[in-house]
């Protein structure tokens, strides 16, 4: 999941100041197709990619071959899940049963203090807290100046939000049995 932060922040690059280069459209579209290969995760946020070059370029063109560059590896990979196993989406069928001896499912507030717990535990809890006060601001400053929105930090808050909500359904079906290292893709 870095690599996919590394690749939204690639992505606004290339289309800062209006100029079009295919250089960092290209290495963020390399590095969102290693998170592909990484984290099923990584193909929800497939729309929130495609969606902001399409609005920062009004280039379909463009949009649709960035949607069929990030869809070659979830379409090969589904049907690889369905010939071996007979259900092409077994990822996200494991992720929300659990499959791992003692995986419990919690309630949201389990679930909340259970990510906030690891969260600090790898960055302390200044950092942790200065990250969530800092987007929170992000979103405040967004929600009430509407004249002078920031597209860019608005993808950012959008694909960082999808990334959680997700570490949370995720940690809801694990609970306690989350590795940690998943933390750390975030």
């Amino acid at each position: 999941m870095l690599l996919i932060f590394l690749s939204s922040l690639l992505m606004i690059r290339r289309f800062q100041g209006g100029k079009y280069s295919t250089g960092p459209l290209s290495l963020a579209l390399v590095c969102f197709l290693l998170a592909e290969s990484i984290r099923y995760e990584a193909w929800i946020l497939i729309p929130c990619f495609v969606l902001y070059v399409f609005l920062k370029t009004r280039r379909l063109r463009l949009a649709l071959g960035s949607l069929f560059i990030m869809l070659v590896f979830p379409i090969s990979w589904m049907i690889c899940n369905h010939l071996h196993f007979g259900n092409a989406l077994i990822g996200f069928t494991e992720a929300s049963r659990g499959t791992d001896t003692g995986a419990e499912s919690v309630n949201v507030l389990q679930a909340i203090s259970t990510l906030s717990g690891k969260l600090s535990a790898y960055l302390g809890w200044i950092l942790s807290v200065s990250a969530i006060f800092g987007l929170g601001l992000c979103i405040y400053r967004n929600l009430r100046i509407a004249r002078n929105r920031n597209h860019e930090q608005i993808f950012l808050i959008t694909v960082n939000l999808v990334f959680w909500l997700i570490m949370l359904r995720f940690t809801i079906s694990r609970g306690q049995s989350l590795w940690d290292r998943n933390i750390l893709l975030g």
